[in-house]
């Protein structure tokens, strides 16, 4: 019991690591606003057959670059926004179309939108979407008790009720729902990628925390008492949206501390000092003949178990620890029975008398009868 907890509060911390990393590569490459971009190109060319892929996917990734719905800019380069609402999208989308009609030289692509929107209904977008927002302007009039998305929305159907508002309005959900599906697949690949980096990096081999945690008592039970100490420390941090702007450097001490604060002078993980240091890391303890090929299985492991996520290993922490002071109690509770004096034993019941069998009246039984 004592080498699983250990085995689990060294995964949970580096599992923590592996969080923060991936959280790290998430944000610098617009995982989330690079799905949306492919979601909303779909909704473009289901407007129009004749938008094709390519076009849609750069519509939409001006509209998302949008000042109000933009993510932060990262290196002077413009970022798509996260998330979009369906009226900000409607809307937006009539304010791309109507730049073919303004003045100065509009881009093929605006031309190429205003021309699907005249095919939907909407021959003239700019009027469009000033009849959305002198609508919307007077709900808030009459109406002050409903909402922002509330009055604009109303404004889309009455005034803009067309084939492309139902288009948009029909396929909006469902499109969202494909882009969370695709953004979960993409952080489980970088979960993937930064375990493969920290398991690498810190060279953690399971079958040889494993075999250290089996064999030396005093690692062991000084881990364990770490753990009952204060089980909920070693609770996984919630994620912070300030923290997914840090710089790699900024990522990587924060790991480094981390790990120190939970694991203490345990040497349950051992953070390499230098690249030179952690070449040498891959001989030391290894084979001679095959150093590499030695610890290859316990790091393969250990990539796969970190997959599983800190709250995952968090939550067999708290069971295990359950367990053991379980199995202790009852452990404790058997000694003191044997230990405590019992009272002496009930005396044992009279023998039972002795069978013998009947003397017989007369001359039976009675060897001097004369027969």
């Amino acid at each position: 019991m004592d080498v699983l907890i250990g085995l689990a509060v060294t995964m949970l911390v580096v599992s923590v690591v592996v969080t923060m990393i991936t959280q790290f590569l998430t944000n610098i490459f617009n995982l989330r606003g690079n799905c949306l971009v492919g979601g909303v190109a779909k909704l473009i060319s289901l407007l129009d057959s004749g938008i094709g892929p390519a076009d849609a996917r750069k519509i939409a990734r001006d509209i998302l670059c949008d000042p109000l719905v933009a993510a932060p800019s990262l290196f002077g380069f413009r970022r798509p926004g996260a998330t979009i609402h369906r009226e900000e999208l409607t809307k937006l989308l009539l304010d791309f179309a109507a730049r073919s009609q303004g003045p100065g030289q509009p881009s093929p692509l605006n031309a190429k939108l205003a021309a699907s929107l005249e095919q939907n209904g909407i021959p003239d977008p700019s009027q469009a979407l000033q009849d959305i927002r002198t609508q919307a302007l007077e709900l808030e009039k009459t109406n002050p008790e409903l909402s922002n998305s509330t009055r604009v929305n109303l404004a889309i159907l009455h005034l803009a009720s067309s084939n492309f508002v139902g288009k948009l309005n029909h396929w909006f959900d469902q499109t969202i729902d494909r882009v969370s599906d695709a953004f979960t697949l993409r952080v489980r690949l970088c979960t993937l990628l930064a375990a493969t980096l920290v398991a690498l990096w810190l060279q953690l081999d399971t079958l040889a925390l494993v075999n250290r945690l089996s064999a030396d008592d005093a690692l062991r039970q000084a881990v364990v008492e770490r753990v009952l100490a204060d089980p909920g420390k070693f609770a996984p941090p919630t994620p912070d949206q300030s923290e997914a702007n840090q710089a790699w450097q900024e990522v990587a001490e924060a790991s480094r501390k981390y790990v120190t604060d939970q694991l203490g002078d345990t040497d349950l993980v051992r953070i390499p000092a230098s690249f030179d240091a952690w070449l040498q890391g891959w001989t030391t303890g290894a084979t001679p003949l095959d150093p590499w090929r030695s610890r290859f299985a316990g790091v393969v492991l250990s990539i796969a178990l970190l997959s599983l996520g800190a709250p995952f290993w968090y939550e067999l922490l708290k069971n295990m620890v359950r367990l053991r002071s379980l199995v202790a109690g009852k452990d404790d509770a058997q000694r003191e029975e044997r230990q405590t004096t019992q009272a002496a034993p009930a005396a044992a019941p009279a023998a039972a008398t002795q069978y013998s069998p009947l003397t017989a009246k007369g001359e039976a039984g009675n060897l001097n009868a004369i027969g």
